[in-house]
């Protein structure tokens, strides 16, 4: 699982503490975009991944480089939340 805008300089990946989930930065899949996080006031309401976001202001494409392998199947999943980061 990713942590979309987990800042590459923390420990990753980690384990959420609700789930047991083993998140990673998003860091190795993408160049651009800049890192954010929600408003502190509103961080303790939701789980540690939702608390981190990648946007971008710049440019019309931007993209996730995955490596699939031919024939295995992949769920990809996006769950978002505002938290008035900006």
């Amino acid at each position: 699982s990713l942590d979309c805008g987990f800042p590459p300089t923390e420990l990753s990946p980690y384990i959420e503490p609700i789930t047991r989930l083993q998140f990673s930065s998003d860091s190795n899949f993408i160049q651009s975009g800049k890192i954010g996080r929600i408003d502190t006031s509103l961080q303790a309401e939701f789980p540690k991944q939702h608390t981190t976001l990648r946007y971008f202001p710049d440019g019309k494409r931007n993209c996730y480089n995955l490596t699939v392998k031919k024939g295995t199947n992949y769920l990809i999943r996006g769950r978002f939340v505002y938290g008035n980061y900006d």
